[in-house]
């Protein structure tokens, strides 16, 4: 029983301390990898001859590198959405976007010329736009 008691004792230690079981700790956030912020989704609408044909929606996450960028990127954010509604909509206004779509690797390069311009250089990482 006191071996069966102690092999219970070591079987939780080694749960409770961390990297004895599953390997070396996880990335930190902001450290080794990047923290997102997911801003709210934007809505546009595909024109052709002045019409809306359809509405694209985008979900934007920015990734930066540390608690102090996130907070700049929240502080802020209105005036991060504002300027990527402008960049989309030049996008959605383009004569292709309506059969082609919006080009993400165009609203990649747009975003983070944005980023750079309001928040300042090398503070977004990469925004990104998951499904």
């Amino acid at each position: 029983m006191l071996r069966f008691r102690f092999c219970h004792f070591l079987l939780l230690l080694a749960l409770a301390v961390p990297g004895t079981l599953h390997g070396a700790d996880p990335a930190l956030p902001g450290v080794d990898k990047p923290i997102g912020v997911r801003l709210d989704p934007l809505v546009v609408g595909l024109q052709r001859n002045g019409v809306v044909e359809k509405h694209v929606g985008f979900v934007v996450v920015l990734e930066v590198g540390s608690i102090a960028a996130q907070a700049r990127v929240q502080e802020l954010q209105a005036k991060l959405i504002d300027s990527f509604v402008v960049d989309i909509n030049a996008l959605a206004s383009l004569p292709n976007a309506v059969d082609n779509s919006i080009d993400q690797e165009a609203l990649k390069r747009r975003l983070t010329a944005s980023c750079n311009r309001i928040l300042g250089p090398n503070i977004v990482r990469n925004p990104t736009f998951p499904r």
